[in-house]
């Protein structure tokens, strides 16, 4: 795979780091590191070691879009630091509710896919709900 340099960087600082983050206290020290760099793919790592939901523009749209009836720009769907774990809380929080209010206790996989579908056609400008 063809990466550009700030994503090398991230990937080795991701791999420097991995004993660490698989430490009881991983998560943690995930955050720590990428606070200043990689928003989107800090937050993927995420998911991947510790089975946090997925979060990116697309899921960012459908939830500002279903949780508060706004709806995002392309713009104002991109992810950037600093403040991408503070929004990813918000998500999770969220999420995590909404999961609960289901009551299906291994559906969230489900839920992610939808959120990303349902938020990637808001951005496209069509209908996220077929007549």
């Amino acid at each position: 795979m063809n990466l550009s340099r700030p994503k090398k960087v991230a990937l080795c600082r991701l791999l420097r780091g991995l004993p660490s983050y698989k430490e009881p206290d991983g998560e943690a020290a995930l955050r720590r590191d990428f606070r200043w760099r990689a928003p989107v793919w800090s937050i993927f790592w995420c998911h991947v070691l510790y089975g946090s939901p997925i979060f990116d523009r697309y899921t960012h749209v459908a939830w500002q879009h279903l949780a508060n009836e706004r709806v995002l720009t392309r713009d104002e769907a991109i992810i950037t630091v600093p403040g991408h774990w503070g929004l990813y809380d918000q998500y999770k929080e969220w999420f995590t509710t909404e999961l609960t209010r289901l009551l299906v206790e291994d559906e969230h996989r489900t839920l992610d896919r939808a959120l990303f579908i349902y938020g990637k056609r808001l951005m496209g400008g069509k209908s996220p709900i077929p007549s």
